[in-house]
């Protein structure tokens, strides 16, 4: 289970946790050919005190989806992202 907090920097540590919970991605999740949101409100699961539950994931900000994606990327790649860049000096 992945836990995603949707608190942002400008919100108070004060402030309770904001989390929703999805599922870890399967083959048939990576395969769909739907729009983010729609991933999203597939893998959201219902906890209790959860801010979205399955079907909620129109109700989430830009910001929330782009939290919950990176989430889900964390999960199957880990924190590092690769990037590779030609110098067009360097030839």
């Amino acid at each position: 289970m992945i836990a995603v907090d949707l608190r942002t920097h400008v919100t108070s540590d004060a402030e309770p946790p904001r989390r929703v919970y999805l599922r870890e991605l399967a083959g048939y999740d990576e395969l769909s050919h739907g729009s983010a949101v729609e991933l999203i409100d597939a893998l959201l699961l219902a906890r209790p005190g959860a801010a979205a539950r399955p079907g909620d994931a129109r109700r989430l900000t830009l910001s929330q989806v782009d939290r919950v994606l990176a989430a889900v990327y964390r999960s199957l790649y880990g924190d590092a992202v690769e990037c590779h860049v030609n110098c067009p000096d360097c030839r």
